[in-house]
């Protein structure tokens, strides 16, 4: 039952933070301007990198990405793509160490960004194409992937 408990608590986990996430603060008030097209999105994450906690996702040019996720000892690799204009998704394969063996979850999330003009963004999750209960503000991107060192490590440590 531990392992049950862990494995979907880790789901629930990957999926509301499978995009870029600073936190789950609330997005400030009823207007948060208009979404982004899918070509906004795609100036906006490609070739960036949009740090939370102790990680962050690096979404390639190539259309795929890269993620580090929790406290910063497992990762995510998958792609990008858009669903209709405005709905970003990712879709990949999450790896974790549990007791020692490597395990790994596919899974899959969108969402529809709202670019503000600080560089900031706001992401609103979809399931089912409609937006979900939560807004998250995203930190401004950085420009290429300053965690590729340590994303290699633990892909390394994980043997994938």
């Amino acid at each position: 039952m531990k392992l049950l408990l862990s494995r979907t608590g880790l789901i629930a986990s990957l999926v509301f933070s499978l995009f870029i996430a600073v936190g789950c603060t609330s997005a400030p008030g009823p207007d948060l301007g208009p979404r982004a097209t899918s070509a906004e999105v795609t100036k906006h994450v490609s070739g960036n990198f949009f740090a939370f906690q102790k990680g962050g996702t690096y979404f390639d040019p190539d259309g795929t990405y890269k993620m580090i996720l929790g406290s910063g000892d497992s990762i995510t690799i998958g792609k990008w793509f858009f669903m209709h204009k405005t709905v970003l998704c990712q879709e990949g394969i999450h790896y974790y160490s549990d007791g020692g063996k490597t395990k790994s979850i596919n899974g899959r999330s969108c969402s529809e960004l709202r670019i503000q003009p600080d560089g900031t963004s706001i992401s609103e999750g979809i399931f089912n194409g409609k937006v979900v209960d939560f807004s998250v503000i995203i930190a401004a991107p950085v420009r290429g992937f300053p965690l590729q060192s340590k994303f290699n490590s633990l892909r390394r440590s994980l043997g994938v």
